[in-house]
């Protein structure tokens, strides 16, 4: 019986139209899968750039010091510069209300808690040693700017410990934000992992040994000092602010964060003033965070470290903006007159 052709051909076009389906499914399928894959790719890149990043290590002294690339989140970081720099503005905004713009009274200053910046020194005007200002007790007001600031340069001079810095006062919502960001259950976890390495047992607290936000104008400076009163680990995270258009911060800017040697060199016989003695000098670097040993075990002080003063005025559209603060190790317990001393650095009435 002759076969039937028709039939042939429909069996031939059924099964090619079967075929280019399946093909065209799988190529479907292929498609949103290359998708997804190329998708999380792109999304794992920008999260691991978002992510702290450990740049480098080095030893200061006894200590181990990190350097850590994008520490907050970028929007944080952001937003945490934005709102210090409208605090600026406002502590100009007050001293030109003030008379003379040099100084302010208490009430100005009780008034302006939560919007401007404070001048914070370590004298009222007179130096340290003449029943004034016990030790090392911070002064942080906007009162008597010109002799306080004067007195400040003159205890530097004479290699003394000094420091002329703005800071917002503690009780700043901006503070209380910083401090509970930094205490965060998420932050220390971060922190422990990036020592883990070298510090597999550290046990950070959540209550922090103190924290405050700086911001060092033209002049501002920093002296050659230890922390060794003030917590376990220190972190200083900068939030410098540049213009859109100019070189980024340099040396020749001023604000640099200087780190002594390693005990293991010579440099160790050298008077801080000496430049063999520091062997590290850092710039500061927008949303870069540093943490380092301040209290060693068997009582052994941290490193000595100084901020330059800074050459650049406001005008220039170059801030050095940033926060300090110390965590406790569960294991470092203080004693009372390191409490005491601690508790007049802090200046928290």
């Amino acid at each position: 019986m002759a076969k039937n052709p028709r039939k042939n051909s429909r069996k031939s076009k059924g099964k090619d139209s079967t075929s280019s389906a399946f093909y065209s499914n799988l190529w479907w399928w292929l498609r949103v899968c290359l998708a997804a894959v190329v998708s999380k790719l792109v999304a794992d890149y920008y999260v691991q750039r978002s992510q702290p990043t450990l740049n480098r290590q080095f030893q200061s002294f006894h200590s181990d010091v990190y350097v850590i690339d994008d520490f907050l989140p970028t929007e944080v970081a952001l937003d945490w510069r934005r709102r210090m720099l409208e605090a600026w503005e406002n502590t100009q905004e007050l001293l030109k209300d003030c008379e003379g713009g040099d100084s302010c009274p208490n009430t100005n200053n009780e008034n302006s808690n939560n919007r401007t910046f404070h001048f914070a020194t370590n004298n009222d005007g007179f130096q340290q040693g003449d029943g004034r200002v016990p030790n090392n007790a911070k002064v942080r007001s906007l009162e008597q700017l010109p002799q306080r600031n004067h007195t400040a340069h003159q205890m530097r001079q004479r290699h003394m410990f000094a420091y002329a810095k703005w800071e917002l006062p503690p009780a700043h919502v901006l503070v209380q934000e910083m401090e509970d960001y930094m205490r965060s259950n998420t932050t220390r976890q971060t922190v422990a992992r990036l020592l883990a390495d070298k510090h597999p047992q550290l046990d950070l607290q959540p209550q922090l040994a103190d924290l405050f936000v700086t911001y060092y104008n033209q002049g501002d400076f920093l002296t050659t000092h230890n922390d060794n009163v003030c917590g376990t680990w220190a972190f200083v995270v900068s939030l410098t602010q540049e213009p859109d258009e100019g070189p980024s911060w340099n040396n020749d800017m001023g604000g640099t964060l200087r780190f002594q040697c390693p005990h293991t060199t010579r440099s160790r016989y050298h008077h801080p003033s000496s430049p063999n003695y520091w062997c590290e000098s850092l710039v500061p670097k927008f949303n870069t965070a540093l943490l380092f040993n301040t209290r060693l075990p068997g009582g052994v002080m941290g490193p000595n470290h100084e901020v330059l003063p800074v050459h650049v005025p406001p005008s220039s559209g170059y801030f050095r903006f940033g926060l300090t603060g110390w965590y406790m190790d569960a294991q470092d317990v203080m004693d009372e007159t390191a409490k005491a001393e601690l508790n007049k650095m802090r200046s928290r009435d």
